[in-house]
């Protein structure tokens, strides 16, 4: 029998020899092309709350409104409220918003049902729920407790989910119990304690916007996820789906087997709409967003999938997913670690309906930074956009969280708005050069088909993230301003009236004035075939069959006495030799 109870209250390389006046050779590096397929679009990209050193880790997400954004992060002031803008409004502590003590791991949700926030928290022996009177977050909360016997898996079943009868909270994933709280009234709360039969395991809760009242309600589970303390069949998604949630529940275990090369899944955020659910997780080998697409229009049935790999060869982590009201999907995710940038970095991406299979548009970073060697979070968001009459919106928001300080638990979160364009796109510029000049860069590329226009992306910073700082309809671009010495990393888009495409490769430039003068060597001596000068850890190498009439002349001396401290410096080569020197540790215009 449930246990039932009710409680409700508010609240270079480089081979001269100086000195001699020299033009300064630009060093341009190129990036393999992502593929030719539309990017998606970022249109707010903003942190969230910052300077959380201490905090392990901050396992943010968020919930979007009409009007308000709602982020819940593991840290003193637990909730925060921002403008769709990413400006912040306000703060509250979790202990006085619940009015219980709490233990953190808590999840936000935005019910497009009902037009109200709900939240949940860990605390002692048990879980805290809240839902608002409103759309608004600022105003009127009613908040329960939720007695929890036994151990909370918080990992086991992340946050809150909902249909149009219920909101369904997973308490104890070692138990298989999850609470029910009706949807139908937000002032008297109450909940009922359910335990499911130990054949299914309940995973995540489902949020299910749309659905109609007394439909199924679906917990989803990865075979390598453990909720329960079982790894599930291999090779299967794991569905449950219990009827009658608020009376008498029946479940249908459903095992819907994966496709692809890949066995191993693991399901660590959900999003349900007109009868499709999307689930992903994160593999670790190979290190992979894997996502899930499946039909449940009648009984559970796999209808796409696939795989997300990271741009920079990082590890995957935190990864979440939404479905738009047009079938698109969104995805949000972190990479740690990456070879590339060493470095934390958020991504997001998704696809839309008509894309082919299997497939996910090209990764846009939101943004990098520090890397820690700490561990890091089990949550995040992504949610789709309500407009301000509270209608979904073919938009999405995710919520992840980063490191500011290299080995260090000094995070932050940072939250984006992001789209996926739809129609048939221009291909990404190609051929894409760089040339620099006197604190000004020329760039030109190979015209795109289709295209009508073009925006060139600046960043000072290897990998983005990049600014738009020209929107040229031809196929260059010069851009001044620039300061001389610094390296700048540029890509180029191209755009139709369909949208905009993926970038381009990437090119860096580093603009400089048209000559400089590396000032001379000093001292220069000769020992078992290096000749040493300063600075010291500059050699100068000598390859050949025979050193014999090869050597240094400094200042018109024979190499047998080079110990000239300044002048003319030349290289003399017998036969088939080289003499090289790799130029480093020298500050233009002063040494």
């Amino acid at each position: 029998m449930p246990n039932q109870t009710s409680s409700s209250s508010k609240r270079s390389l480089f081979a001269r020899f100086p000195p001699v006046p020299f033009l300064i050779t630009l060093a341009i590096t190129l990036r393999c092309a992502v593929p030719a397929a539309a990017q998606v679009t970022i249109s707010v990209n903003v942190d969230g709350q910052k300077a959380l050193n201490g905090v392990a880790p901050p396992d943010p997400n968020a919930a979007v409104g009409p009007n308000y954004i709602l982020e819940y992060v593991n840290t003193s002031q637990n909730f925060n409220i921002y403008d769709k803008s990413g400006n912040f409004i306000s703060s509250m502590n979790d202990g006085a918003f619940f009015g219980n003590a709490t233990g953190g791991d808590g999840h936000v949700i935005y019910n497009e049902i009902t037009g109200r926030f709900a939240a949940e928290e860990l605390s002692t022996n048990g879980v805290v729920f809240a839902v608002s009177d409103t759309s608004d977050p600022r105003g009127t909360w009613h908040t329960i407790y939720i007695g929890v016997p036994g151990i909370w898996d918080g990992y086991g079943g992340n946050g809150i989910g909902y249909n149009a009868d219920a909101y369904v909270v997973h308490v104890n994933g070692f138990n298989n119990q999850f609470a029910v709280i009706a949807a139908s009234n937000n002032v008297s709360l109450a909940y009922t304690l359910y335990s499911a039969p130990s054949n299914v395991r309940i995973g995540r809760p489902v949020p299910m916007p749309g659905s109609m009242s007394g439909g199924p309600f679906y917990f989803v589970e990865g075979n390598s996820d453990g909720a329960n303390g079982t790894g599930g069949t291999f090779g299967v998604i794991e569905v449950v789906a219990v009827s009658n949630i608020l009376i008498f529940p029946t479940y249908t275990d459903y095992q819907v087997p994966l496709t692809g090369p890949i066995a191993s899944a693991s399901v660590i955020n959900t999003s349900w709409r007109n009868n499709q659910l999307a689930a992903v997780g994160a593999i670790n080998s190979p290190a992979i967003v894997r996502w899930y697409l499946l039909d449940t229009s009648s009984g559970v049935s796999s209808l796409d999938g696939g795989t997300i790999t990271p741009p920079d060869g990082g590890s995957a982590n935190d990864p979440a997913i939404a479905i738009a009201p047009n079938g698109s999907l969104g995805v949000g995710y972190v990479s740690v670690a990456s070879a590339m940038s060493s470095a934390t970095a958020i991504y997001v991406t998704g696809r839309a309906a008509t894309d082919s299979a299997g497939t996910m548009r090209p990764s846009l970073r939101m943004i990098v930074d520090a890397v820690s060697n700490g561990r890091y979070g089990d949550y995040s968001s992504c949610v789709v956009d309500v407009n301000s009459s509270g209608a979904p919106q073919n938009t999405f928001w995710a919520c992840n969280e980063y490191l500011n300080t290299a080995n260090q638990f000094d995070w932050r979160t940072r939250i984006a708005n992001f789209s996926v364009p739809l129609g048939t796109f221009a291909a990404p510029p190609t051929g894409l050069t760089a040339s620099g000049g006197n604190g000004s860069t020329s760039l030109s590329w190979i015209a795109s088909s289709g295209a009508t226009s073009y925006k060139v992306k600046r960043a000072t910073a290897d990998g983005g993230p990049y600014t738009t700082v020209g929107s040229p309809t031809g196929s260059s671009f010069f851009n001044s301003g620039l300061a001389n010495g610094v390296i700048y990393y540029y890509v180029v888009s191209a755009v139709n009236g369909s949208g905009e495409s993926a970038n381009s490769s990437q090119i860096s430039v580093t603009p400089q004035s048209s000559t400089q003068t590396v000032y001379g060597f000093e001292q220069p001596s000769i020992g078992s075939g290096n000749y040493q000068y300063n600075p010291a850890a500059l050699v100068w190498t000598y390859s050949g069959s025979s050193g014999n009439g090869s050597g240094i002349v400094g200042n018109g001396s024979g190499f047998s006495n080079p110990n000239a401290p300044e002048g003319v410096q030349a290289a003399f080569l017998q036969g088939n030799a080289t003499i090289s020197q790799l130029l480093a540790g020298f500050t233009v215009g002063t040494n």
